[in-house]
């Protein structure tokens, strides 16, 4: 939600992640401490493309589960897309 910079999530998303939706406070920082530190130079980089207008395909990184310490690889596909306001 770009409005309140608060990330949304399914149940699949805490899962994978090793989160509970009672505990996830939504930002942003939360998610990428997930992110394999050698990995988070890239994620940002292609983030901060996608909220300028463009597309995000076929972005792999590697994340630790927050639950297990396992770690896994994520694949990422989006784009942005703005309403009138």
């Amino acid at each position: 939600d770009l409005n309140t910079s608060k990330l949304i999530w399914d149940t699949e998303m805490f899962r994978i992640y090793g989160l509970t939706e009672e505990t996830f406070s939504g930002g942003a920082d939360e998610w990428t401490s997930c992110i394999v530190p050698e990995d988070r130079a890239l994620v940002d980089e292609r983030f901060q493309g996608l909220m300028v207008g463009g597309v995000v395909e076929d972005l792999q990184f590697r994340i630790r589960n927050k639950t297990t310490g396992e770690i896994c690889t994520i694949e990422a596909n989006g784009f942005l897309e703005r309403d009138a306001h």
